[in-house]
Parts: structure tokens; sequence; C-alpha cells
């Protein structure tokens, strides 16, 4: 199922600092460094919908910021309501607060949220759209026995991705130690990067919701699995120093012991 939001837009020219006619080569300006997947609620990204793609349309003369999603079935009444406030907070204080950046024929333009309704839209155009990885909820909400019985399939993909993140990363970024260490014992990517290139073994460090205590169990459990303790991360550290920057003398030990 395909589910656009469109809200009406303004071009605004930043040389004169004032709403400008709509530019040739508007629509369908595509604007690939903001999909708003990484950001939907919970209650929204775990229905399956991905996507967020956004765009800039014009039809009959108006301009309009368009977002696109895509879910596995058709969403109920209530879920899209619940997409519609999502772009709605999204476009005023979200990622469009300050509009979106698009050049045309070398020149920059700015398109602008112009206020009014959210229209929601939802269509079958057919496209197949995979459930939500039932193996990296469980593991984020702490579920023991909802990750056993996923794990029992025999077909789960142990390090599929829920809004960009492995079930080992959310469970350790939600300080859920328990269904993290279940997911290395069963086989589960020690190295595997999230959207930010960092390891598990930096989120260990880096995760407030995990104790020092469980960070360094749960970081034991990834260097038996091979996970590589020197590997630098995206804040241009290694496990060791983030675990001494984020005060995790446990973790620290456990790091520093395979030097």
């Amino acid at each position: 199922m395909k589910i656009t939001c469109r809200v009406r837009g303004a071009v605004w020219d930043p040389e004169t600092d004032r709403e400008a006619p709509i530019p040739d080569g508007l629509d369908g300006s595509h604007f690939e460094d903001f999909a708003l997947e990484p950001y939907l609620d919970e209650e929204i990204a775990d229905l399956g919908v991905v996507g967020g793609e956004i765009r800039a349309v014009v039809r009959d003369g108006s301009a309009a910021i368009q977002i696109e999603f895509h879910a596995p079935e058709a969403l109920d009444d209530e879920a899209i309501e619940a997409l519609r406030e999502f772009a709605s907070d999204q476009m005023s204080d979200g990622i469009g607060e300050h509009g979106f950046d698009v050049v045309l024929d070398g020149r920059g333009w700015l398109l602008v949220p112009a206020g009014g309704p959210i229209e929601v839209e939802q269509v079958d155009d057919g496209r197949y759209v995979p459930p939500p990885s039932a193996v990296a909820i469980a593991a984020r909400d702490g579920d023991l026995d909802g990750l056993r019985l996923a794990l029992s399939d025999g077909g789960a993909d142990l390090d599929a991705t829920h809004q960009g993140y492995t079930g080992l990363h959310l469970a350790i970024i939600y300080g859920q130690p328990e269904t993290a260490l279940l997911l290395i014992d069963q086989g589960a990517d020690p190295g595997k990067l999230d959207p930010s290139g960092d390891a598990p073994l930096d989120s260990c460090a880096l995760s407030s919701s995990l104790d020092d205590e469980d960070s360094a169990r749960v970081a034991e459990a990834l260097l038996a699995a091979g996970a590589d303790p020197d590997r630098v991360g995206s804040t241009g550290g290694t496990p060791r120093i983030l675990a001494e920057l984020r005060g995790k003398p446990k973790l620290l030990e456990v790091l520093s012991s395979r030097r």
C-alpha cells in the first residue's frame, strides 16, 4: 500500500528573502537527504510502514510538499490519523521546519510548508512491502518469549532491520540486555553497523539505557563472538574511549582486557 501525505508549500527566494513564483522544474524534485522512516513513532513503524521520501509536487499551479510511505497492508483510520499527525509535526517542528533547499538551473530556492491541513491518500500500488521484523521488535521491547518464538521460525533473519537498526542494536539502545545476549548466542552479526556507522560495541558504550554492568555483560558476549574492540566508530573513538567518556568502568575493564 502507498500512503501519501501532502501539505501546501510555498517557494521562497533566498536572494530577495521573499516568496516567489513557482520556478520551472520544481515538480518532482526529490529531497534525498530527508527520509522520515527513522523518525516514525513506534506505533506506526511497528505496522511495517517504511519510506517517508519527500518530494516537491506542482498541481494546478500550486506547490506542495509530498511525503510517500509504503506499508504491507492497508492502514486503518486510527493509523492514518497517527501518520497524519506525525507528518504535521515533522513539517512544523521537525525535519521540514526550515524548509527544503532545491537548486534548479544553477539557482537555489527554498520550498517551505505553508500551513493548512495534511491531506492523506492511501492506494494499493501493488508494491510488495515485507512485514516488520518480529525479531527486531521483540528484541527492542525486551520480550524474551516473543523473541524465542520469532527465532523458532527457521527462516527468521537475525540481522533484519527495523527503522534501520538490527534487533541487536535496538536491544542495546533500549536497555534490553537479555534479548541482546540471546541474539548474540543465536548468531547475530556482532559487527553489523547501524545507520550512523556504529557497531554494537559502540552502542554498548553510548547507550544511556544500558547500565555499566549490563554493558559489560553484553560486550563480553560480543567480543567472544568476534566483535572488534579497536574499530573507530562514528564519533571518532574506539569503544574503549567511549566507555571511559561515558563513565562505564566495568565496560572499560572488559574492553581493555582484549588489548
